[in-house]
């Protein structure tokens, strides 16, 4: 029995649909087959002897360096491209700890094998509410609800800029851009269907 769909993404370097669920597992549709196969829960899988159609548990917890970790349950959005999935992980539905992360994986050669390999801990903020990677560059976008500096019920509503090639050892994103006045709802990358030199990406909120 299938749960509820919370994301979905193509990856057309691999012609590979992946989707996580509510019930914390990510399924990875490949057109190499229909051989289907079910991995318990754990930070990588392994699929059936032809590929094809496969599902995983994704850990429920991420440790950071020495500390207990980071507690997740589903992926509330995911983006991949060239083998990796980055992933805004989603808190424990009863968790005492509401922290939330964005946590990357590597595919392995088996189709639908998923290595987790970081974890972005982003204890600095309320809610992640998109995800995406802009084409052509190191970069992904988020949209995130910050905890402002005016005490409790302050937040700031901002789209942060990571690198890829440091987010996972500085633990924080490279740019932060703070014009919207309510939630960011979706970052759209542009520079594929603009060409180069035309703005990076797009984003959209509930500003009124």
């Amino acid at each position: 029995q299938l749960s509820t769909c919370s994301a979905i993404a193509y990856d057309a370097s691999t012609d590979s649909l992946v989707g996580s669920s509510l019930d914390g597992s990510l399924t990875t549709w490949s057109s190499v087959s229909q051989a289907v196969s079910h991995v318990p829960e754990g930070p990588g899988s392994t699929t059936g002897p032809a590929g094809g159609v496969s599902r995983m548990k994704i850990p429920t917890v991420f440790p950071i360096g020495d500390q207990p970790g980071v507690l997740g349950r589903y992926f509330s959005d995911i983006a991949v491209s060239h083998g990796m999935l980055y992933g805004v992980l989603s808190p424990l539905e009863h968790s005492a700890s509401r922290t939330l992360g964005i946590t990357a994986f590597r595919q392995e050669q088996e189709v639908g094998a998923w290595s987790a390999v970081g974890v972005v801990d982003r204890n600095s903020t309320r809610n992640i509410t998109c995800l995406k990677i802009v084409q052509g560059t190191d970069l992904i976008l988020t949209g995130e609800v910050l905890r402002g500096s005016k005490g409790p019920g302050s937040y700031i509503h901002g789209v942060c800029v990571y690198s890829l090639g440091s987010m996972f050892v500085r633990n924080e994103a490279e740019l932060v851009l703070t014009e919207h006045q309510d939630v960011v709802t979706c970052v759209a990358d542009r520079r594929t269907s603009a060409g180069v030199g035309a703005p990076l990406f797009a984003s959209g909120s509930r500003d009124s």
